[in-house]
């Protein structure tokens, strides 16, 4: 798995990584052609778009792209508005040159770096430059990257720095070894998606916070269209009260947040003796525990530190002699906070909490689809099925694994505890498909059953979550796990 690059120039015909486009006889005819730049009249005229492309890319900024006014505009540039034509004909040709004046920006900023030495280290670097350029242009990302502008299209002549952007990072993808089509479309996807989330949430010049508006309707779901959601419940029947409809969008985001504080307020807690204790998973004590939440909090909250995880934590692997790639992330986490103390721990995870779930619901639309391994029983899932709920039930999951350890009771609180037992049990079920009457007793608990003549078990609730996640063996309908 290779950190993802490459962000797809907005209007491209195909995906981002095509073979630059051979323009036409008739197009190339109208590309400018070289001339001498002594006519003074044509220098000042040069010198005079140019002021009024910088004015526009400030107004931009200030306004958005939309919204730039042609009157602001030639007040700002010393111009009768009607002067402006003499320029521009249409707003559609100022935007056209700021496509290809964006792109020059771009270019001028790529060349001011080295991308050599090895294949997947430039790619990386590579991979951060743009990410870092979008961070503090988000105006210009806007233009180049995304479709933010009705009607607009960029001419040939504008069009061609964007090829030579293509090709550069053809070139590097080439030599990292991503040739094939379907590698280079995830790859463009994921970079998109990453550029796109560090702009929303963590811009060069964050905005002011917007108007107070009145609360959204509770989300239906994910946003995809309806006929092509999965079914929101499994064939089962319940006597619980937290029903057994999987948990949406909307309804995600309130228990990340509330996980979060849960988790720091147990770490807050912690004796000494506490922080030193093994725990169920091998070769954690408490305290590795905690950084690895941490660690994984940091890469939910930034994109650029998932990407530093995704490129020093994948090599791990080999080292700690792991086959699954999230391993040595988690290992790297650990690492690279190892020499925090334990109040240091404690204050960070306060302040990542609703960060990490900013940026985990920041995400944009189409990498929220990307497909992920998760190995068996799960296979393949949406980037989504993470965000939503798996970065979730891995902290609930780890938070239940350090109360295990230190032997102090968990408070259970049905709307939170009871609404990811239930979630766990609508996706574990349709995955064996089993018939089962399942009695989970304890606060968090209720009762489930699918088809008919099933096995009946009755456990306390958290042993049904530690044995799914393989912390406690598990026999008959129990030996199917589900990990956390």
């Amino acid at each position: 798995m290779i950190p993802p690059l490459v962000l797809q120039p907005a209007h491209a015909s195909c995906g981002l990584i095509d073979s630059p486009t051979e323009l036409t006889a008739t197009q190339l005819g109208r590309l400018p052609v070289t001339q001498s730049t002594e006519d003074p009249r044509r220098k000042r005229r040069e010198a005079k778009i140019a002021d009024i492309v910088n004015a526009a890319w400030s107004l931009a900024q200030r306004d958005g792209l939309g919204a730039i006014s042609l009157r602001d505009l030639a007040a700002a540039v010393g111009l009768r508005q009607p002067s402006l034509y003499v320029y521009f004909d249409s707003k559609l040709a100022l935007y056209d040159a700021m496509f290809a004046d964006g792109y020059h920006q771009l270019l001028r900023y790529l060349d001011d770096r080295a991308y050599d030495g090895d294949p997947r280290g430039a790619l990386v670097n590579f991979v951060r430059d743009l990410l870092l350029f979008s961070s503090e242009n988000a105006v210009r990302h806007q233009m180049l990257f995304q479709r933010t502008l009705p009607g607009f299209e960029p001419s040939p002549e504008a069009y061609l720095p964007s090829l030579e952007f293509s090709r550069r990072a053809t070139d590097l993808c080439a030599e990292a070894g991503i040739t094939s089509a379907a590698d280079v479309d995830l790859f463009s996807a994921l970079m998109n998606g990453m550029a796109h989330q560090q702009v929303a949430n963590d811009p060069g010049d964050p905005p002011s916070d917007p108007p107070s508006a009145p609360p959204a309707k509770p989300s239906p779901g994910p946003d995809i269209p309806k006929s092509q959601r999965p079914e929101r419940k499994i064939p089962m029947s319940t006597t619980s009260t937290t029903g057994v409809a999987r948990i949406n969008r909307k309804e995600a985001r309130v228990l990340a947040s509330a996980e979060f504080e849960k988790f720091a307020a147990l770490t807050a807690s912690l004796t000494p003796k506490e922080w030193a204790t093994d725990t169920d998973c091998v070769g954690w004590d408490v305290r590795t525990m905690v950084l690895h939440v941490l660690g994984s909090a940091d890469a939910q909250a930034s994109p650029l530190v998932f990407l530093h995880q995704l490129r020093r934590g994948l090599p791990l692997n080999k080292q700690i002699d792991s086959q699954h790639w999230v391993d040595g992330l988690n290992e790297l986490q650990i690492r690279e906070r190892s020499k925090l103390n334990n109040e240091q721990v404690v204050a960070q995870l306060e302040a990542v909490g609703e960060k990490a779930v900013k940026g985990r619901f920041g995400t944009p639309l189409p990498m929220r689809y990307t497909p992920v391994p998760f190995g068996d029983p799960i296979g393949w899932k949406p980037v989504n099925y993470l965000l939503e709920v798996g970065f979730t039930r891995d902290v609930w999951a780890h938070r239940i694994d350090i109360h295990a350890a230190i032997g102090r009771p968990m408070e259970l609180d049905p709307a939170h505890d009871g609404r990811l037992i239930a979630d766990i049990v609508g996706e574990w079920a349709p995955l064996h498909a089993e018939p089962f009457d399942l009695h989970l007793t304890g606060t968090a608990g209720g009762t489930f059953s699918q088809g008919e003549g099933g096995e009946h078990v009755e456990m306390d609730a958290l042993d049904f979550i530690r044995t799914l996640s393989g912390r406690l063996p598990g026999t008959g309908v129990m030996r199917h796990p589900l990990p956390l």
